[in-house]
């Protein structure tokens, strides 16, 4: 068990290690949940004396007293309900106070099948029906807290359709064997109720208030919460509206507009916790990674997100929505991130970003292997993502210019042993302003006549998992008014998992060696950088542009003149037509047979050689 503290409230979650927390184990639509129906009349002559009889049954520990009780039909009121739970010498520690509280529909006889723990005799199975507890159950207030202050209250509750089955064990006898039932027993105890509805409206809670004595500081408010079609097994929704946290000391707010989750579910956490308590297993690790691998849910939604001044006044973090589509196993079919924006003032740092999605996500494949071993390392060749869409990102400083995105798009798909074998990008504006790069470093920039660097980039790949054949078909780097850059090849033997394996292990990439060059291209296009690169070194070292120019055509000459064969030379010519032209230049490698990076290795001396086994060619615009 875990246990959230709001003062002297303790409140139980299942869950195991990092993983604590209701877990919903969903379906696409929420379960139907039929309504209990009427109940037979009470027999209001005997309640007094049969709820005197209830709570005089009740674990030592918890002390229950009541005031305006009445009858009428299958109706009890009570004008006020209070449970005192004792600790330590019989002093109490805290209370449950319900004011105002309507039970309609009450199934007094059913109520004894399931609670009581006469209704379990040894050695018989208990109950698996699904038994009517009340049409509606409502409270005008409830809270939960000491006498002394602090805890949590609300207004309105409704519970409709109430009904549960027998426990799998009878119910504890002490608080103490309440909380010794483990995860494992405490998901049975959840999973035995259903309902149709749950709701209540303006909470707060917080510790004592040290200046008033009995009341509560409030640290927490929530308008409302909303719990829908609950069959033991499945939750129709969550919704949760208005949320907003202070810490207890200090300043600065955490706030939600709103959370809501479709189909949710337990079933697999009670599987998961028996399974776990039978094999003694108890790394918490481990069953971290289960609990999270079996959450799954058809959406979840968070709207009107904002952190502010938790640890600097100017310090915030907010967004508009975030939003999860069909999740299960730490894989999901979409998420939606929007309107996000923040302030790290320590390091003086903005950020924002109109929207990112992503599609096709599967986090929790790479997490398998620590379900079984807790020392294991995350695959992270396994993790996958079909689709990004980001757009409108910026970084930067608080006050000035900052790095800006307009877009970045990514596709992934046919995928082969985890293996993307096909895969695009584009990327949009990705503007560098000079003003954000030291003003003693920014020089050269400057000079080169950019108050910006602004780029766009496009790529686009094929892999054949049977041939292990990699087709770069396009790599494209452009820097907007200066020139763009094209990479293209196709390599054979290219063994990406040998490689993945190796990057994973921080090794050198020995696959490489024998991955072999069956075709390449480079080509560089000038739109006005080289003009820009001239007048620069012109200035710089006090000479013309065409003396620069010169200068270049005869060193390539020199290097002609002294070209170790033809192939060289050749390259070498379409290098000298480039200085002439400066308009662009391909660089080609067509080998009249394929050729491994290990055999160009040993080339390294042979010049010729290697240019002729790549089938060098160099070719000027």
């Amino acid at each position: 068990m875990n246990k959230i503290v709001i003062g002297a409230v303790t409140a139980v979650v299942v869950g195991v290690g990092a993983a604590a927390g209701w877990y919903f184990i969903g379906k696409e639509s929420g379960p139907s949940v039929a309504s209990v129906g009427s109940a037979p009349a009470l027999d209001c002559a005997g309640i007094k004396a049969n709820v005197d009889a209830t709570l005089a049954a009740l674990p030592p520990e918890v002390k229950a007293t009541y005031s305006g009780l009445e009858c009428a039909g299958a109706k009890l009121t009570f004008a006020e309900l209070r449970f005192g739970f004792l600790g330590g010498g019989g002093v109490e520690d805290s209370a449950l106070k319900l004011s105002g509280l309507v039970i309609d529909d009450a199934f007094a006889a059913n109520a004894k099948t399931v609670f009581n723990a006469a209704s379990y005799p040894q050695g018989q199975a208990p109950g698996t029906a699904a038994l009517p507890l009340a049409g509606k159950i409502t409270a005008v207030k409830v809270a939960i807290g000491p006498a002394s202050g602090g805890g949590i209250a609300f207004d309105n509750l409704d519970i409709s359709d109430l009904a549960s089955r027998q426990f799998g064990k009878a119910p504890p006898a002490t608080l103490a064997e309440l909380g010794a039932l483990g995860p494992a027993g405490l998901a049975d105890v959840l999973q035995a109720f259903s309902f149709s509805a749950f709701t209540f409206k303006n909470l707060t809670g917080g510790p004592a208030d040290a200046v008033t004595p009995g009341a509560t500081k409030t640290v927490l408010s929530i308008a409302s919460v909303g719990l829908s079609a609950f069959d033991g097994k499945t939750l129709g929704g969550l919704d949760v509206a208005s949320i907003t946290a202070t810490p207890d000391a200090g300043s600065g707010k955490v706030s939600f507009g709103s959370i809501g989750v479709k189909g949710l579910g337990v079933a697999d956490l009670a599987a998961l916790a028996t399974s776990a308590a039978n094999m003694g297993m108890g790394d918490e690790t481990s069953m971290g990674v289960k609990a999270l691998l079996s959450i799954t849910a058809e959406s979840a939604t968070v709207k009107a997100f904002e952190a502010a001044g938790l640890d600097d006044p100017k310090d915030r973090i907010k967004f508009a929505s975030i939003s999860v589509e069909q999740l299960k196993a730490l894989a999901f079919s979409k998420l939606t991130l929007e309107g996000l924006e923040g302030v790290v003032s320590a390091s003086d740092v903005f950020f924002s970003l109109d929207k990112l999605t992503l599609a096709g996500i599967d986090i929790g494949s790479a997490l398998k292997p620590l379900e079984t071993d807790p020392n294991a390392e995350p695959d992270f060749s396994k993790m996958r993502a079909d689709a990004y869409d980001l757009a409108g990102l910026k970084v930067g400083p608080v006050e000035g210019a900052r790095v800006e995105l307009a877009s970045l798009t990514a596709r992934s798909s046919d995928y082969v042993d985890g293996i993307a074998t096909r895969g695009s990008a584009s990327l949009k504006s990705l503007v560098f302003p000079a003003a954000i790069i030291p003003e003693g470093d920014r020089q050269p920039l400057t000079d080169l006549g950019y108050d910006a660097l602004k780029f766009d980039a496009s790529t686009d790949y094929a892999f054949d998992p049977k041939t292990k054949t990699m087709d770069l078909k396009d790599f494209t780097l452009k820097l907007v008014d200066g020139g763009a850059l094209t990479l293209k090849f196709n390599f054979s033997n290219f063994d990406i998992q040998a490689l993945q394996a190796a990057a994973q292990s921080f090794e050198p990439p020995a696959a490489l060696l024998a991955s072999k060059v069956t075709g390449a291209s480079l080509s560089y296009k000038d739109d006005t950088l080289i003009g820009r690169a001239l007048k620069l070194i012109a200035k710089e070292q006090g000479a013309t542009e065409d003396a620069l120019i010169e200068q270049a055509k005869g060193f390539i000459q020199m290097q002609i003149a002294a070209a170790p064969g033809p192939v060289t030379k050749a390259a070498l010519e379409g290098a000298l037509a480039f200085v002439n032209s400066r308009k662009g230049v391909t660089i080609t490698l067509a080998p009249p047979a394929a050729v491994s990076f290990g055999e160009l290795a040993g080339l390294i001396e042979n010049v010729e050689g290697a240019a002729a086994a790549l089938g060098l060619t160099v070719k000027a615009d």
